[in-house]
């Protein structure tokens, strides 16, 4: 099993705020994804609770947070915050994992 190590987080609400309002985006139609080019490779997530039940938005976050630790180097060099939209409750996980690779597809 590979760690998530808080290192590999964002966790302070500055740099949260930093992202939701000075970075470049791009989102598909379950998610919105934000990024800032830095040297490390961080996340933070975010899921509204417009999105479903806290146990709905805990599995997407789970979800998300798996598929950054087993493919890190898909995502952006940098802090990317991978943000949930409403419909997303809606969808199984491996349907999640697709919206999400769709997504990093576009990026690159």
């Amino acid at each position: 099993m590979h760690p998530f190590p808080k290192a590999a987080r964002i966790r302070k609400t500055i740099e949260f705020n930093q992202l939701r309002t000075g970075a470049p985006s791009i989102g598909n139609r379950y998610f919105q994804m934000r990024w800032m080019p830095k040297e490390n490779r961080r996340i933070g997530i975010i899921v509204s609770s417009k999105v479903g039940r806290a146990y709905k938005r805990n599995a997407i976050k789970r979800v998300v947070r798996e598929y950054f630790r087993l493919n890190r180097e898909a995502f952006p060099k940098g802090d990317v915050v991978v943000i949930a939209r409403n419909p997303l409750g809606l969808l199984e996980k491996s349907l999640v994992r697709k919206a999400l690779r769709d997504l990093l597809e576009r990026i690159h």
